[in-house]
């Protein structure tokens, strides 16, 4: 059984990896190195137990500004022609109504869910890698499905709990990704 004390560093160190990540983020073009760096220090968190070296993490995070940024440029995208279909479908500018309505919802809580194991993956593989990433998430394997559908949810409550209490939005960002982790471990049967 785990004492309280190894709960508390725990906590406290996954709190650093998620101030450092919205700290980093700031600049806003940095946010796709940030993530990745933050999902490299939580992964390496979960493999070690303890946060990585300072320069390391500093190394992960300069490694992955311009593939992050590449990373940020398609995410943007892809939200942009999602919320314009919406957008077009709820005017009645295009037919379909509800369903289409309905089925876009479910493109972008798939694309959600690919988006964050894109991440893990990315932090698995020390913040490079972001192509190589996104063919991981959405090529079916064991577990692919099932990690999609449950990060698409653990984004949701990322979301919904950091609007709801934004105080408490750096804690939210690092046990998303110490969630994501977890969930892709148990999912995939990994160690």
């Amino acid at each position: 059984m785990t004492g309280w004390k190894e709960v508390v560093r725990a906590g406290t160190d996954l709190a650093i990896i998620g101030f450092a990540v919205l700290a980093l983020s700031l600049p806003v073009l940095t946010a796709g190195a940030a993530l990745a760096a933050g999902s490299a220090a939580v992964h390496h968190w979960c493999e070690h137990g303890d946060l990585p070296p300072a320069r390391l993490a500093g190394r992960w995070f300069v490694g992955a500004l311009l593939p992050g940024l590449g990373a940020q440029t398609w995410a943007a995208v892809v939200t942009a022609i999602l919320v314009a279909d919406v957008r077009a479908l709820l005017a009645g500018h295009v037919p379909g109504g509800t369903a289409l309505v309905l089925i876009t919802v479910l493109v972008a809580t798939y694309a959600i869910g690919v988006a964050a194991l894109t991440v893990v993956q990315v932090g698995r593989t020390q913040a490079r890698g972001w192509w190589a990433a996104l063919r991981a998430s959405v090529r079916p394997q064991r577990g692919s499905a099932a990690a999609t559908a449950a990060l698409s949810a653990v984004v949701g409550i990322a979301v919904v709990l950091a609007a709801a209490l934004p105080a408490t939005t750096p804690l939210v960002v690092a046990f998303a990704l110490f969630a994501g982790h977890v969930t892709v471990r148990r999912l995939r049967r990994d160690r």
